[in-house]
């Protein structure tokens, strides 16, 4: 039996022969709940932690709370490191096996604050720590946590870019957790995203624990890895634009996904452009998901569907409805971006076009909620009180750097299709 679930979906059945079209696929992967007795992935973690001066009080003090919560439910046969970093960077503890558990938790509360942040000495001294262990058959995996903006090491975003990537590569996923309202969101979100990890905002100290908690239940609760799924194009089909993730490739797109959890889903949409073709079934392509399973089998799987579009000159098939679900998935992601490009005009001070922006799309997702299926209603319904939250916040006395992180964590949610 597999472990995920592979559907696709389009927006339209029927198109006109001898002419051009625009179709929407939506690509929906859905992950089996895992059954306890089954066991688990062993964890190979690497805790890099931010002890710079600002971490200071409370931070500090919660942080401490979720890696000793943490560590209490890992089991002995699971590795882990700590490292922190402030100026300079110290691994506290090389990576090894849990077995002495007491030890590593009193480690942690000797953590103490100090200077500025070399994010990227912590981050790349504590994936030398995980890399160590790496290997096949289980989660290998940083945990970054940090309050403030990178300014010592590394600092340019691209280049910390390329090095995850490069993580990516040898197994490694980065978890960022960023704290309070002066950290880069920017650069958190792209580390682990291009790393193939989580990402978080916390805005308040006392949620560290809670986050922590639920990074850890999803690193416990992994069913698979290396998950792949590729789209081969017909003759006749172009892609011409993805969201949610980057593709590779040209006539045959590649996109790498992160581990999927028990009951975990993925959303891709894709538009498809589509030659002239001949009445009848056209093919459209063939959408192939692969991965390891991480169950009891710990086997390799693939799944394929064969798509197409039929083409008729029927008036009463061209003018059947659309595909509700698909409609609302394209205007959501649409709405992502126009919120990215909301949040570029309000850092200019364009606080002006940035409402315009809002009100826009505050209609369409309004309009998409009276037209939809009984399924998308609650999504819709609280995109749109975001979107109007939102709008009334692109004001000069009320954007600042706590709504702006609100902002870009809820296009993070919307790619990655987390729940806020």
């Amino acid at each position: 039996m597999n472990s995920l679930k592979l559907t696709a979906k389009l927006d339209r059945k029927h198109i006109v022969p001898g002419k051009p079209a625009t179709l929407y696929l939506l690509v929906d992967l859905e992950a089996e709940e895992a059954k306890p007795k089954e066991g688990r992935l062993p964890l190979n973690l690497g805790f890099v932690i931010d002890r710079s001066g600002s971490m200071s009080g409370e931070k500090l003090h919660y942080t401490k709370q979720a890696v000793h919560y943490a560590a209490g439910h890992l089991a002995s046969s699971d590795t882990a490191s700590l490292t922190v970093f402030d100026n300079e960077v110290e691994v506290l503890c090389p990576a090894r096996p849990l077995m002495f558990r007491d030890e590593f938790k009193g480690m942690v509360s000797r953590i103490f604050p100090g200077g500025c942040t070399n994010l990227s000495g912590g981050l790349l001294a504590g994936y030398g720590e995980v890399k160590k262990n790496t290997k096949e058959g289980q989660v290998n995996r940083v945990l970054l946590l940090t309050d403030g903006l990178a300014n010592q090491g590394i600092i340019d975003p691209v280049k910390l870019g390329k090095k995850v990537e490069g993580m990516r590569q040898s197994g490694v996923a980065v978890t960022t957790l960023g704290v309070g309202d002066d950290f880069d969101e920017d650069l958190l979100t792209a580390l682990a995203e291009k790393s193939g990890g989580n990402y978080y905002f916390i805005d308040s100290a006392d949620h560290i624990p809670e986050i922590f908690g639920k990074e850890l239940q999803e690193l416990l609760s992994v069913v698979a890895q290396n998950v792949k799924l590729e789209f081969h194009c017909a003759e006749a089909v172009t892609v011409t634009k993805v969201w949610n993730y980057q593709p590779t490739g040209d006539r045959i797109l590649g996109i790498g996904l992160p581990d999927l959890i028990s009951s975990d889903c993925k959303i891709i949409v894709m538009e498809l452009q589509v030659q002239s073709v001949s009445p009848g079934d056209a093919p459209l392509g063939r959408v192939t998901l692969s991965y390891d399973d991480a169950g009891a089998s710990l086997e390799s799987a693939e799944i394929s569907l064969d798509l197409k579009v039929n083409a008729t000159h029927d008036e009463s098939l061209l003018a059947s409805p659309e595909e509700s679900e698909v409609r609302a998935r394209v205007e959501l992601c649409r709405t992502a971006e126009a919120r990215e490009e909301a949040i570029r005009r309000a850092d200019g001070q364009d606080f002006g076009t940035a409402q315009d922006i809002m009100q826009e799309w505050t209609d369409k997702i309004s309009y998409q909620l009276s037209v939809a299926d009984e399924s998308m209603r609650p999504e819709l319904a609280e995109e749109l009180a975001f979107m109007e939250a939102s709008r009334a916040k692109f004001s000069a006395g009320a954007y600042d750097a706590n709504s702006r992180k609100q902002m870009a964590s809820r296009n993070y949610q919307r790619r990655s299709n987390k729940k806020p």
